[in-house]
């Protein structure tokens, strides 16, 4: 789950899995102007927390791509889809986070990818010594964190 807001307005949104508490957004001025357009990959089979993930991401001044599992974030990124960074969920049907990073790994076009892990998963932590792992978030996340982490990746 993610603690944020939306985008222009002060209400809350709810989850399947829970609540998604309302955080103060920056204003456009203060934040977009730091981030350069920068395209980041959102891995996220919960559709509710990929879509308020995406339009925090967009809000904030990125430019995002989403998949629902790791086999449909590997065939946007064989397509050509080239992102700075990607925020990649766990526990996904289909092909879950573990399996997309030994995919990842294998493959030398995107092995180098930076990837921050936000994760239920218990074993989450398992990946923080993992190549190309920069932070590993467990859910739900602290906003700030995330964006901060985020803003690191980008930035190398």
């Amino acid at each position: 789950m993610l603690e944020t807001a939306e985008p222009a307005s002060d209400c809350s949104r709810r989850s399947r899995r829970g609540a998604l508490t309302h955080r103060s957004v920056p204003s456009d001025s203060t934040r977009r102007a730091t981030v350069p357009k920068q395209l980041v990959l959102v891995v996220e089979d919960d559709p509710d927390i990929r879509e308020v993930t995406v339009l925090l991401l967009q809000h904030e001044g990125y430019d995002v791509v989403s998949a629902p599992d790791g086999s449909a974030a590997l065939e946007l990124l064989r397509k050509g889809v080239e992102p700075r960074g990607i925020v990649l969920d766990l526990m996904m049907p289909v092909m879950n986070g573990w399996d997309f990073r030994r995919h990842q790994l294998a493959d030398p076009a995107l092995a180098s990818i930076p990837v921050i892990v936000v994760s239920a998963d218990p074993l989450a932590q398992r990946l923080a010594s993992s190549p190309g792992v920069r932070d590993v978030f467990s859910k739900p996340v602290d906003i700030d964190e995330l964006l901060r982490s985020l803003e690191r990746v980008v930035a190398n």
